[in-house]
């Protein structure tokens, strides 16, 4: 985490002040310590927030990779069945075109 460095010490005024001047007269905090406390809260809730953001965003990564490989192997699967039906069906052509060129022969004889 970043440290503010001021770049100039407070304004005289301001040193010269008596302690319960510069301080809340409820809590006794300072009212810079209390300024800074607000802007780092503020911080901290704009960091939670691109945290949950990122967390969100890997479990969307995470949940389309897992669909991806799940539609990968599906898409491969079909493939092969494409591919064995393609066989069987070439093998049947085959035969069936056997048969016609016998039948062919028979009627021209």
């Amino acid at each position: 985490m970043d440290t503010y460095v001021p770049r100039r010490d407070l304004p005289e005024d301001i040193q010269e002040l008596d302690e319960s001047e510069r301080a809340c007269r409820y809590c006794g905090v300072s009212y810079l310590v209390h300024h800074e406390f607000k802007t780092m809260k503020e911080r901290l809730a704009k960091l939670e927030e691109e945290v949950k953001e990122t967390n969100a965003c890997k479990e969307r990564e995470t949940r389309l990779k897992q669909e991806l490989e799940e539609r990968e192997t599906q898409l491969r699967r079909e493939l092969e069945e494409s591919r064995a039906r393609c066989g069987s069906l070439e093998a049947e052509l085959a035969n069936r075109s056997e048969r016609l060129d016998k039948c062919d022969l028979q009627v021209s004889a």
